[in-house]
């Protein structure tokens, strides 16, 4: 019983001299544990699309059959619109409008509002169903 004691107490406390098999070993479980544990064990992603995200975007008008969203820029950040950034949008919208869960539609045109000194406050998503 006294020689487990002593084993345990070496292994918590990492008494284990480097290129020793007991050494070896504790190193062995350590990357095991770190690549076989599954991932929802780690919970500590930020979160990507939240109930915050939901209040970023709000509906503006709707002329033609063409609806009009308003995304503050820190919801969706991004140095210049390219079609990836259109892309994004889209599946933001999707994610966070409840009309447009589950439904098809298209973005048209995005038109980014800027401050005096050049900065996005929000961007005007034009989309169509």
């Amino acid at each position: 019983m006294k020689k487990l004691l002593e084993i345990l107490q070496n292994s918590i406390f990492w008494s284990y001299e480097r290129a020793t098999w007991q050494y070896d070993l504790a190193v062995i479980g350590i990357i095991a544990f770190v690549l076989l544990a599954p991932a929802r064990w780690f919970n500590d992603r930020p979160s990507v699309a939240g109930a915050t995200d939901a209040a970023a975007v709000q509906f503006v008008r709707e002329d033609d059959g063409v609806r009009v969203y308003r995304i503050e820029a820190r919801a969706i950040t991004t140095m210049k619109p390219d079609p990836a950034f259109e892309r994004r949008t889209h599946e933001f919208l999707g994610k966070n409008v409840e009309e447009l869960k589950g439904a098809s539609f298209q973005v048209v045109r995005m038109e980014a509002a800027r401050d005096n000194e050049g900065t996005v406050l929000h961007y005007d998503v034009h989309i169509k169903r």
